[in-house]
Order: structure tokens, then C-alpha cells, then sequence
């Protein structure tokens, strides 16, 4: 087993189980029916994790270079960081389904600042594992001017600013980028 395959399988349960975490959280809801006050920022949060995992899985397939070099260290970021996108994907959509009503826009106005403190730790792994990558096998300097290092401030100010329409714009835009860094690209290349 090469070492990418070797890390993937690893990092593959956990976002197994962070997807699956979402897909039976979308099923109780479906299946509650009428009792479900639908609101938007939940699913859209959802949504907006499920592609961030895509995107996460997508990244390191291609990186076949660094998994060679990957210190344990190092090892351990990439683990906290997945670590970090199932508590995401756990935390976004209700896990429970009461007997009376559920009420979407109450539970992410009640998960949101936990939500967004995950999403900033997160991003803080996925910059410095960029920049270990960039520094010790890419052979070049810290990406200073990554979007990626964009993405912590962003996740910091839906912690900040409670606007309802600042959050559907940032989930957007979210999910907007973590769907065009891979778009029309396939797995050999």
C-alpha cells in the first residue's frame, strides 16, 4: 500500500462517517414531514460542508507527493482537520428528531457559534498544512496570498456579524469555491 493510499483510507472513514452523519440527519428531517419548520441557513450550512468534504477528500488525492513526506506530526494536523469536518458536519443539521416541531432556523441560530469556531480551527489546520507542503516539498515559501487563507476571517465574522443575509452570502461563496477549485478536473490530473 503507497503512503497516499495509506492516509486516504484513514481520512476516508472519518468522512464517511461525516457524511453519513449528514445524509441520516437529512432523512429524520424528511421523514418528520410537516413537523419540520424549514428554514434555509441550515441546509445551506449542510450543503456547504458536504462540498468542503468532497473538496477535502478531491485535494489530497492528488497529493501523492506529500503523503510520501508527511511527518507524524504533521500527520496529526491532517487528522485534526478532518476531525474537524465531521464535529462540522455533526453540528450543522438537528441530530435528534423531537415528537413536536423542529424549527431549522432556531437550531442554527443555536449551533452557529460552535459551528463557526470548528470552521476557523479547521481552516487554521488546512493553513498550516498548506504551508508545510509548500515549504518542505513544493521547495517555495509560505502561500501568503492563498484564498485559503482567506477562509478563517471569513468564518470569523459570521462569528461576529449575526446578519442573517451576511450568512447565506458566505455559505454561497463558500460553497461556490470549494466547488470551482475542482470543477471539470478529474482524478488522473
Amino acid at each position: 500500500m503507497r503512503p497516499l493510499e495509506y492516509l486516504l483510507l484513514f481520512q476516508c472513514i472519518i468522512l464517511g462517517l461525516a457524511v453519513g452523519d449528514l445524509a441520516r440527519s437529512l432523512h429524520r428531517l424528511l421523514t418528520a414531514g410537516a413537523r419540520v419548520k424549514w428554514d434555509w441557513l441550515a441546509p445551506l450550512a449542510a450543503l456547504m460542508i458536504l462540498v468542503k468534504i468532497a473538496n477535502h477528500w478531491w485535494r489530497w488525492y492528488g497529493l501523492e507527493a506529500i503523503a510520501g513526506e508527511l511527518t507524524f506530526g504533521l500527520f496529526l494536523a491532517v487528522l485534526a482537520a478532518t476531525l474537524l469536518l465531521y464535529l462540522i458536519s455533526a453540528d450543522v443539521l438537528p441530530d435528534e428528531v423531537p415528537t413536536g416541531p423542529i424549527d431549522l432556523r432556531e437550531h442554527y441560530r443555536s449551533v452557529s457559534r460552535r459551528l463557526w469556531i470548528l470552521f476557523v480551527a479547521n481552516g487554521a489546520f488546512v493553513i498550516v498544512i498548506n504551508a508545510w507542503a509548500s515549504i518542505h516539498v513544493e521547495g517555495s515559501r509560505f502561500p501568503l496570498f492563498s484564498a485559503d487563507n482567506l477562509i478563517p476571517p471569513a468564518a470569523l465574522s459570521l462569528l461576529v456579524i449575526r446578519a442573517r443575509w451576511w450568512h447565506a452570502a458566505l455559505l454561497l461563496a463558500l460553497s461556490g469555491y470549494y466547488v470551482a477549485q475542482f470543477l471539470g478536473r478529474t482524478l488522473a490530473g
